[in-house]
């Protein structure tokens, strides 16, 4: 779109080691909008910028002076979004009023991110990768300086409110009658949405899932050769579960005696989870090896899972959206174990994986594994095939990218 400018609001990116799905995203937002202004709400001390097109440009906050407190305090006492919601929720007054505080200073970090954009409001589109917390600053913001075309995408700890404090997501009417249009990841999400606020529009709030770079289909797998590799792809936090993945993995070893059996997870994160997971692999049978590779770039992992023989990918989180991971390991044949929360059983069937209760313990998820192993190769050859032509059909980037471009966002 000549002379447009995009605005896109996200966690990190295109600092640190986070959100990398949008590196399949961006090309196409570069090759559709004249600029891309990326501001960023969280970058640390060190992070240093992911390769950028040259019509894209970051913008990292910069904190708000304690010293504008009154100021903030000012803004939220003048703000009818605030009052609305403390009518409808008296009791949450003071975190309410806290969240308008952090709204508040945000709106003023994103008003001096905004100054660098260089086009008239009716030009610019605002859109939030995220319906958190800060999409309410953006809204808010957007109204202010007139800009009249607001997108967001949805995805979990931003959609359902069962997993955030109380139960409860403040400022939720305001943002959903702000935005032009909110795009959940998953036909779970869309729902959910609908289902939970009934009186909103519902022209305003539809399905566009995410999408991953589908190359051609892989080799076949070689069965009964080398040892079984496990892979498992996510940050090491509490609601991932990976200790209850590790604890699979020993049960798994115990049950195989026979087979060796390789774990292989990407990602890192809490160093007490950490220290409880290599507990438990140093309790691994003899034939069972666990290899932790860390934070490292998407592509890293993509080029493993295409020279590897991978035979199976494992999440065990407590919620999701619809994980990327799952769609990437997917797209090189590589069927998923993966619980059923969010939209997770829009991607992963009886046909195309194993897909398993949240409540499921780590015993159950070792018999399931050691089912699929003693599987007929053919019948599990044809899982392969069956993982590889869902992501294909419907979680294809060069088809869902400019699909939610053309029809959202231009």
């Amino acid at each position: 779109m000549p002379n447009t400018t995009l605005v896109l609001f996200t966690s990190s990116y295109p600092y640190g080691n986070g959100e990398q799905f949008l590196e399949t995203e961006l090309p196409y937002l570069s090759d559709t909008f004249s600029k891309i202004v990326i501001i960023p709400l969280e970058v640390k001390t060190g992070d240093i910028p992911r390769e950028l097109a040259d019509n894209c440009n970051s913008y990292p906050v910069q904190s708000y002076p304690r010293k504008h407190l009154m100021i903030r305090i000012l803004g939220v006492c003048r703000s009818s979004w605030f009052w609305s919601e403390v009518v409808s929720h008296p009791r949450d007054f003071l975190r309410l009023f806290e969240i308008g505080l952090i709204m508040r200073s945000l709106m003023n970090q994103y008003g001096s991110a905004l100054k660098f954009l260089e086009n008239d409001a009716s030009e610019t589109i605002l859109y939030s990768y995220w319906f958190g917390g800060h999409a309410m600053a953006i809204a808010a913001l957007a109204k202010k300086n007139k800009v009249t075309r607001l997108v967001a995408r949805a995805h979990r700890y931003d959609l359902y409110e069962q997993f955030n404090k109380k139960g409860y997501h403040p400022f939720k009417r305001f943002l959903l009658t702000s935005f032009n249009k909110l795009c959940p990841i998953s036909i779970d999400g869309e729902n959910y949405l609908k289902e939970k606020y009934p009186d909103m529009p519902t022209t305003d709030i539809a399905t566009y899932k995410l999408g991953v770079v589908i190359p051609k289909k892989s080799k076949a797998y070689v069965a009964n050769i080398g040892p079984i590799v496990i892979v498992s792809c996510s940050g090491i936090r509490p609601i991932k579960n990976v200790e209850k993945i590790a604890q699979s993995m020993r049960h798994l070893g115990m049950l195989c005696p026979d087979i060796v059996i390789n774990w292989i997870h990407f990602g890192d994160g809490d160093h007490s989870i950490k220290n409880n997971i290599e507990k438990i692999v140093n309790d691994f049978s003899d034939n069972t090896t666990a290899h932790f590779k860390g934070n490292v770039s998407n592509p890293e992992v993509l080029e493993y899972y295409s020279t590897n023989d991978v035979f199976l990918f494992i999440n065990l989180s407590s919620s999701e959206g619809i994980p990327v991971s799952i769609m990437e390991a997917n797209s090189r044949s590589i069927p998923a174990l993966a619980t059923l929360t969010g939209g997770v059983g829009e991607i992963v069937n009886e046909h195309n994986g194993i897909p398993v209760p949240t409540s499921i313990s780590a015993t159950q998820v070792a018999i399931k594994i050691k089912e699929l192993i003693d599987k007929d190769d053919y019948v599990y050859g044809q899982m392969r095939e069956s993982a590889y032509d869902k992501v294909n059909e419907e979680y294809n980037a060069t088809v869902n990218y400019p699909k939610f471009i053309n029809e959202v966002l231009t």
